[in-house]
């Protein structure tokens, strides 16, 4: 019978390591602060979240504040960013690994990422996936080593949805799962990112304005 119990006991600690997190989850967009409710994250590796995230457009700041379950650790602590001529985005997330511990406050580092010596390509236009004009040479910041292009539609904080051509700076390695993070922009299911690594020197992107997968 002792062997039985503790047979169980070693079980159920099996199945408890096993069970994925619960997190406090909601969304407030012009607010820094939201109440939720407690939810089971989709993935036993999740950790919890406290995200800020700022968009800026025409020159217009919109915040958005969420709690939520987050499947990419290595965006904890880290400034994450995609910035071009028409439009910037960065977004911070303080983790934690308890049940629904992410509670409280949560403010975006106020040190503002300086250039990096790095470059991409850069044109905004709403209402089309092409780029209407030229593409301009934009310096990135802070952790930005890759370029973008979006095309296709997405949603802006508190604006309609819309056809949009985007290029410009991206988070080294964020190309894969920034539509899966952002929790400001909804980006619609066949939108189109492409990266490419960031160049140092400016006569190289200048000789590429001519490259095809600009004008696609």
């Amino acid at each position: 019978m002792k062997y039985i119990v503790v047979f169980l006991v070693f079980a159920m600690a099996e199945i408890t390591i096993g069970e994925a997190r619960t997190c406090q989850q909601c969304t407030a967009i012009g607010k820094s602060d939201c109440t939720g409710q407690s939810v089971s994250c989709p993935n036993k590796h999740d950790v919890c979240a406290n995200t800020i995230e700022q968009n800026v457009a025409n020159g217009e700041l919109k915040s958005v504040f969420s709690r939520r379950c987050l499947n990419k650790r290595e965006l904890c602590r880290k400034i994450l960013s995609a910035n071009s001529t028409g439009i910037e985005m960065i977004q911070y997330n303080d983790c934690c690994y308890t049940n629904n511990c992410n509670k409280g406050p949560i403010k975006m580092p106020k040190k503002k990422p300086k250039e990096n010596g790095y470059y991409c390509l850069s044109c905004f236009t709403v209402g089309s996936n092409r780029c209407i004009g030229d593409h301009k040479l934009f310096p990135c910041t802070g952790n930005e080593r890759d370029c973008f292009v979006f095309t296709g539609k997405a949603t802006i904080p508190g604006e309609k949805e819309s056809t949009f051509y985007n290029s410009g700076c991206i988070t080294e390695g964020a190309c894969d799962y920034v539509p899966d993070i952002i929790v400001g922009t909804k980006v619609h299911k066949t939108s189109s990112i492409r990266c490419s690594a960031a160049q140092r020197a400016r006569k190289r992107y200048l000789d590429q304005c001519e490259d095809e997968r600009y004008k696609k």
